[in-house]
């Protein structure tokens, strides 16, 4: 039960972050209402190869997607493997980026993926309107 309150409570924070400003944000980060975003630059992020708006902004959908790897532990174990899944969409599957707007790692943080706004690459049918997790 306490996994599934920390999930709901990571998604609903994603889903307020965006209407807040910054320094609201941080001090949510602080206070531990919301874990923290390691942004692109920090997991070493490939420039996406185009980026496409979404069709609707805020989405009305939000999919929760699970890796079928070994849970990361560690900040630095999980950057590696964000930093994975990008190398394996844009090399291997030939997408513009890595397919998820944010990823949850098992350190408990969410890693910035294509981030708000931007059309995605993992539910066909709904990527242009939904935030993939």
């Amino acid at each position: 039960m306490k996994d599934i309150l920390a999930a709901l409570s990571t998604v609903a924070c994603l889903l307020v972050f965006p209407y807040f400003a910054n320094y609201i944000i941080r001090i949510f980060v602080i206070l531990g209402i919301c874990p923290n975003i390691i942004s692109r630059e920090e997991w070493n992020a490939s420039a996406p190869k185009g980026v496409q708006p979404l069709k609707v902004n805020p989405p009305p959908y939000v999919v929760v997607h699970h890796s079928a790897t070994p849970s990361c532990n560690s900040t630095e174990d999980c950057k590696s493997r964000v930093k994975g899944f990008q190398n394996y969409h844009m090399q291997t599957l030939g997408w513009k980026d890595i397919g998820y707007n944010f990823l949850i790692g098992g350190d408990g943080n969410i890693y910035e993926g294509r981030g708000w706004g931007i059309h995605g690459a993992h539910v066909p049918k709904y990527n242009a309107r939904s935030i993939g997790i």
